[in-house]
């Protein structure tokens, strides 16, 4: 199956930060603040990007491996810090996975 249209678009306006899941649509945040949205699930694009550039960081929400600043464990929670300052959380399931891929 070929790539779909919309990563071809993407690839033209710039690189993606992070894809985020909303319903059955995903959204594109690129380097250029822009965001696109796709008709198409998360799970899809799964399929379809490289995996070692991408991390899943939550049921929702694919991080590229370069936005990624750093991970903060605080008491109970795992937040991943993006270079933009925002924080995700970490599911407790997640985590385990999450940091080997992050670290490898």
């Amino acid at each position: 199956m070929k790539a779909p249209k919309v990563h071809h678009q993407i690839s033209e306006k710039g690189n993606i930060l992070f894809i985020e899941a909303d319903q059955n649509y995903s959204v594109f945040h690129l380097e250029s603040g822009a965001k696109m949205v796709s008709g198409y699930t998360l799970k899809f694009h799964i399929k379809h990007l490289d995996h070692k550039q991408f991390i899943r960081i939550n049921r929702s929400i694919l991080v590229s491996r370069g936005f990624l600043k750093s991970v903060k464990s605080l008491d109970t929670m795992s937040y991943a810090i993006l270079q933009d300052g925002r924080q995700i959380p970490i599911p407790r399931r997640r985590l385990k996975d999450f940091q080997e891929q992050y670290q490898a």
